[in-house]
């Protein structure tokens, strides 16, 4: 899972608290739990707005496509997963961590549909 470890203030350290946890429910396979979680980040997200330095709502999306593809929820997923790799291309210099990893659930994805082509050019 990504997070970030910086800003101050209240706001941040309870998004930075729900995704921690949605990390942690990640990491013991309790999917559900970590999927409620990780929408509670989303919902402190939003309130940074599209300002946000840390881009904590395209890291909450990215961790929730990354949940949905697990639990089986592709249709689902894409979406999160392409619109935070969207958001991660448009203010990394270089693809950084959080690109790589929309990335390769894009791919898995991608392969999991038996669609080789795309599951290849996202794992490039």
């Amino acid at each position: 899972m990504l997070f970030i470890s910086k800003g101050a203030s209240a706001q941040g350290t309870l998004w930075q608290t729900y995704q921690d946890a949605g990390a942690k429910a990640v990491n013991e396979n309790k999917l559900e739990e970590a999927e409620r979680l990780i929408r509670a980040a989303m919902t402190e997200a939003a309130a940074f707005g599209a300002n946000d330095p840390y881009r904590r709502q395209a890291i909450s999306y990215g961790t929730l496509a990354s949940i949905l593809h697990r639990s089986g929820r592709d249709d689902d997923a894409r979406p999160l997963a392409e619109w935070a790799l969207k958001v991660n291309k448009i203010y990394e210099q270089q693809p950084g961590i959080t690109t790589v990893y929309n990335l390769n659930t894009l791919g898995a994805i991608f392969q999991d549909k038996r669609d080789y082509a795309k599951a290849e050019d996202a794992y490039r």
